[in-house]
C-alpha cells in the first residue's frame, strides 16, 4: 500500500481486529495473538487470514467472509459519496452474491506469487487526499 493512508488504515483495522478477537477468544488463543503480533504493522488482510486459521475456519468460508466484509465497506462508502439509499445498497449486495461467489471459487486456482494489484489512479488519489480542501472520509 504506497499510500500513507491507506496503508495506516489497514494497519489499524488489522489491529482493531486482533483486539477485538483477543477479548472474547479463550485466553490460550487470545495469549497466542498477543505473542504472533507483538510490535507488528499487522495488515488487515493478515489478521483476517491469520485469525481465520487460528479459529481453524475452512479456507472456503474465510475467503467468502473476507470478501463480504470488503465488498460491504465498498457500499458503505458508496452510499456516503454518492446518492445510494439502503434500498440500492441492498440490491447491489443481491447482485453481486453470485459475482462474490465465483471470485472466491476463482481465487482457489490462482498461484499466490502471480496475484497483485496494479490500481495506480486510486494510489494517486490516496496520496492526495490529505491534502484536499475538504476531505471525503476522515482516514
Amino acid at each position: 500500500k504506497p499510500a500513507r493512508e491507506s496503508r495506516e488504515a489497514s494497519i489499524i483495522l488489522g489491529r482493531r481486529l486482533i483486539g477485538l478477537c483477543s477479548s472474547i477468544m479463550p485466553t490460550e488463543k487470545a495469549e497466542h495473538l498477543a505473542v504472533a503480533f507483538r510490535n507488528a504493522d499487522t495488515h488487515h488482510a493478515i489478521a483476517f487470514g491469520y485469525l481465520s486459521a487460528l479459529l481453524e475456519f475452512d479456507e472456503e468460508h474465510a475467503v467468502a467472509a473476507f470478501l463480504h466484509q470488503t465488498f460491504s465497506a465498498l457500499v458503505s462508502a458508496a452510499q456516503r459519496l454518492m446518492p445510494i439509499g439502503q434500498n440500492q445498497a441492498v440490491a447491489a449486495f443481491w447482485l453481486m452474491k453470485e459475482e462474490l461467489v465465483n471470485v472466491a471459487n476463482e481465487s482457489r486456482s490462482r498461484d499466490y506469487r502471480t496475484v497483485g494489484s496494479f490500481m495506480p489512479l486510486m494510489e494517486v488519489a490516496s496520496m492526495r487526499h490529505p491534502r484536499l480542501e475538504t476531505r471525503l472520509f476522515l482516514s
